[in-house]
């Protein structure tokens, strides 16, 4: 089954959010970008943006659900953190605990699940939550998608010199960093056999799903879920949210502890949205309890002041009445859960 093909013209809204908000949810409510820096956010439109938009079309192209999109999601933090930006092979302070053989690897464990987690598959669910009526297009013709690759590793390149030949050295004081060929190649290839593995996972053919009858929880209950494993996810990889006390713990502790975090919480979300129940609102819900516990660990972990601290509570109190708005139009109307949405395969549409 495929989904149907985008009407030009109709679809720019919901291309636009999705460019534009996921830097935004991912950095600035985060607070890794603030409002007196906001240029700096700019150089992410593309990068966050244009790489939400080629996986949605994969994924959309192909009728798949979120494993592609995830894995597609994994693929995309190791090219932005090892290729593009580098901040999980530069050698930093912040960064520091679990470095090994040229490689952050707590802090890139982290960005694994936070663009796989966050950037991505939140961004297009949001994105899908407002725009409903076009969520079972394509957005992008094939020339579209091909235009916007282009792009991507054109404005990739960009980004990458300018961040850590000019930004990076002037924020950090630290010397120009340049990692070993080899460290740059085993990212790449790694970084292709995951892209490799997603397509594989969403050109599987397409097999019946049953839905249970059994009642999925209330969508509370998925809020407080996703506010609860953010906030752990955050907490067993980020040392700065800890005050330092979590230094003390091996990483490799810490990594498969997390690990076990994002298992267990892709296995109840799984079983819950197999239940006949789950539509928009649980959606939401998610997406909310996600939301709310990366902005509010994001106090913790980037220490802000002044401004930037004022910023922040006006951008995250803004970014909640924006998520109850959302939550009262879906109460307010009666939307169709088909199974014609980005998550269309067997494997739960959460």
């Amino acid at each position: 089954m495929s989904a149907p093909t985008v009407q030009r013209g109709q679809v720019w809204a919901p291309v636009l959010f999705l460019v534009l908000g996921t830097p935004i949810v991912v950095d600035l409510l985060f607070g890794a970008f603030t409002v007196t820096n906001l240029g700096a956010l700019v150089p992410t439109v593309p990068a966050y943006g244009f790489a939400a938009l080629l996986i949605r079309g994969t994924a959309r192209r192909h009728g798949a659900g979120w494993q592609a999109v995830i894995i597609l999601g994994i693929a995309f933090s190791v090219i932005a953190e090892c290729l593009i930006v580098q901040t999980s092979l530069s050698p930093s302070p912040e960064r520091a605990w679990g470095r090994a053989a040229g490689v952050n690897w707590t802090y890139l464990v982290w960005t694994m699940g936070y663009f796989s987690g966050w950037c991505i598959p939140l961004s297009i669910q949001l994105t899908e939550l407002v725009f409903p009526q076009h969520r079972a297009q394509r957005w992008l013709t094939p020339l579209g998608m091909g235009v916007v690759a282009i792009a991507f590793v054109g404005m990739g390149i960009r980004t990458g010199y300018n961040w850590t030949h000019v930004t990076a050295p002037r924020m950090t004081g630290l010397p120009i960093y340049t990692p070993p060929l080899s460290t740059l190649g085993a990212a790449a290839l790694a970084a292709g056999c995951l892209i490799v593995l997603g397509v594989v996972v969403a050109r599987r053919p397409l097999r019946s799903r049953t839905l249970a009858d059994r009642p999925a929880p209330a969508p509370f209950g998925v809020t407080v879920a996703g506010l609860v494993a953010g906030g752990l996810w955050f907490v067993l990889l980020i040392p700065s949210v800890t005050g330092g006390a979590l230094t003390r713990v091996p990483p490799a502790v810490a990594i498969m502890a997390a690990s076990t975090v994002a298992v267990a919480t892709a296995t109840v979300v799984h079983h819950w949205s197999r239940s006949r129940s789950w539509g928009d609102q649980h959606r939401l819900a998610l997406v909310t309890g996600a939301m709310t516990a990366s902005m509010g660990f994001g106090f913790l972990a980037n220490h802000l002041t002044g401004t930037d601290l004022f910023g922040k509570v006006v951008l995250n109190v803004a970014a909640l009445l924006g998520l109850a708005f959302i939550a009262s139009r879906l109460r307010s109307r009666a939307v169709p859960d088909d199974r014609t949405r980005l998550l269309t395969r067997d494997g739960g549409t959460p």
